[in-house]
């Protein structure tokens, strides 16, 4: 005989649907907080390769980074006023254990990588998003840890050679410039209104958040930027 449908056999059902729910948003928010997240953009800083309203989705997890690639960077909130300051974010100053992308994660952290909680996006240059002091920017990297860059009559050198965007500005000063240990110069692919290395120097690796993989953009979903 078949066995009548009681309150007590819905009442199981129920627990074991919230059950798998919550198991399913713990592992997108462990992923999530860990390996691969969304980032929403807002600003021109990188047109016309990403504009607004266009996501990227971030490795933080990443393995060695190169010339090219595109990068999410926490930077200090005033670190733009401390162009010839570097040594404000240096030795004595470890900044590891406050920024964003490299402090030790917290369960706050944890509730916002959870889906409809989380935050996913970033406002770019001039835009008002800052978690700690320091705000989120979206940048490629031009130059990493041994490479000379220099800015003469204008023109952007990295080892020597003109930078691939060099023509589309040019640089009112002159520069040069050997990457240290844990140095990269980064700048928006926009040059012309674009907040980045060409005005306050090099970041610091720690600042990096993740490495830009695949991008939901206007014109179609890409893996390469």
């Amino acid at each position: 005989m078949e066995e009548s449908f009681s309150p007590r056999k819905l009442a199981v059902i129920l627990v074991e649907i919230i059950l798998v729910a919550m198991l399913a948003l713990t592992a997108v928010a462990l992923v999530q907080l860990y390996w691969i997240a969304p980032i929403g953009i807002s600003g021109p800083s990188m047109e016309d390769t990403l504009y607004s309203g266009d996501t990227v989705y971030i490795n933080k997890a990443y393995k060695g980074l190169s010339r090219g690639d595109v990068v999410v960077v926490y930077i200090p909130g005033d670190y733009e006023n401390y162009a010839t300051d570097w040594a404000r974010y240096t030795g004595a100053n470890d900044d590891t254990d406050r920024c964003p992308s490299s402090r030790k994660k917290t369960f706050d952290d944890f509730f916002s990588a959870m889906p409809f909680f989380g935050k996913t996006h970033t406002h770019d240059e001039g835009e008002a998003t800052v978690e700690s002091s320091y705000k989120m920017i979206i940048k490629r990297i031009i130059a990493i840890p041994g490479d000379r860059v220099q800015i003469v009559e204008g023109v952007l050198y990295v080892n020597g050679t003109p930078e691939s965007k060099a023509g589309l500005y040019n640089f009112p000063y002159d520069y040069d410039h050997v990457m240290g240990e844990g140095e990269y110069y980064i700048l928006g692919d926009n040059r012309r209104i674009s907040r980045d290395s060409s005005e306050y120097g090099p970041i610091r690796a720690n600042w990096i958040y993740g490495k830009v993989i695949a991008a939901n953009t206007q014109d179609g979903f890409k893996t390469k930027l």
